[in-house]
């Protein structure tokens, strides 16, 4: 975080953003987070500083083809963001004895898991002027967010997580513009606050490879698990600092997001040797635990 305000610092004495009374802008920026995933009680991956970027097309005036915004207040956004990293993992192994029924949990620390995750959103809404210097942007849409964790690189048991989610955004823009009369080199403000309620997600664990061939010595086939996500949501926000250049434009955004994801569906799963018949072994009652992620960082970028 001492890098993320540093940059904050350095980028907050020069000029920043873009005029939103255009009919057409777009947003490139550069994204940089600390990234931390939590199962509480169990594990967590807590990531070196995400660096990724994110690009933003805003149409404003939809009713109209020439986008008259005077007259049509309408508005679509669709963002897409990429962001990766290398993580540290802080939990434990779990081994079991089928004679004695007894459970042993060894802690266990590995780091350099590689990861990232993509987000691709549209959201509509209308503009509303609250006077002369305020106006505000509610809005609501779909988006979708998928991320790959390569918890496999631990070491035997280690397994790759695969996490989708599909959403339904709901939120609103708050914009003070310091210059009614000259948006085109007035100063922005924009307080950005959303809640996305979880429709469905997959969590997907596997396939083992570490663990067919180092612990059960090819014996059994562990391939993946999908289990079904029906309850969670997530929480964002964000400050954006913008000053317009005319047609061209920068800006900082300094942003948290977090993610609450309840337990998943139990999925069952039965193991059998090579030659199809059933042996005791077998996973019951294996689900995805209630888990958590916590984001926090800056983006930085030019709109046009």
């Amino acid at each position: 975080m001492k890098k993320i305000g540093l940059l904050v610092g350095l980028l907050f004495v020069g000029v920043f953003a873009f005029a939103q009374d255009k009919v057409h802008n777009f947003s490139i920026s550069y994204e940089i987070e600390d990234y931390q995933y939590r199962e509480p009680g169990l594990m967590k991956v807590k990531s070196q500083p995400k660096q990724g970027a994110s690009i933003v097309y805003t149409r404003r005036g939809l009713r109209s083809l020439d986008g008259d915004v005077s007259d049509d207040n309408t508005f679509a956004s669709i963002e897409f963001r990429y962001m990766t990293g290398s993580g540290k993992y802080i939990g434990g192994t779990v081994s079991y004895d089928y004679e004695t029924h007894v459970e042993t949990v060894t802690p266990f620390t590995y780091d350099g898991i590689d990861d990232y995750y993509m987000e691709l959103g549209l959201r509509l809404g209308k503009v509303y002027n609250l006077g002369q210097e305020w106006d505000i942007w509610p809005y609501f849409g779909g988006a979708w967010r998928h991320l790959t964790n390569h918890l496999e690189q631990s070491g035997p048991g280690g397994y790759k997580r695969e996490s989708t989610y599909w959403t339904l955004p709901l939120g609103f823009n708050v914009r003070y513009h310091q210059d009614p009369f000259d948006h085109e080199y007035g100063w922005n403000v924009t307080l950005n606050a959303e809640f996305d309620w979880l429709l469905k997600g997959i969590q997907y664990s596997g396939p083992m490879p570490n663990a067919v061939t180092d612990i059960y010595d090819n014996t059994y086939n562990l391939s993946g698990n999908s289990n079904r996500q029906n309850e969670g949501y997530g929480v964002r926000g964000s400050i954006k600092v913008e000053k317009s250049l005319g047609k061209v434009g920068v800006f900082i955004e300094p942003f948290a997001r977090y993610w609450h994801i309840q337990n998943s569906t139990i999925g069952y799963k039965l193991i059998e040797n090579p030659d199809g018949t059933p042996t005791p072994y077998y996973i019951d009652g294996y689900y995805e635990p209630t888990n958590r992620t916590y984001e926090y960082g800056c983006k930085v970028g030019i709109t046009f």
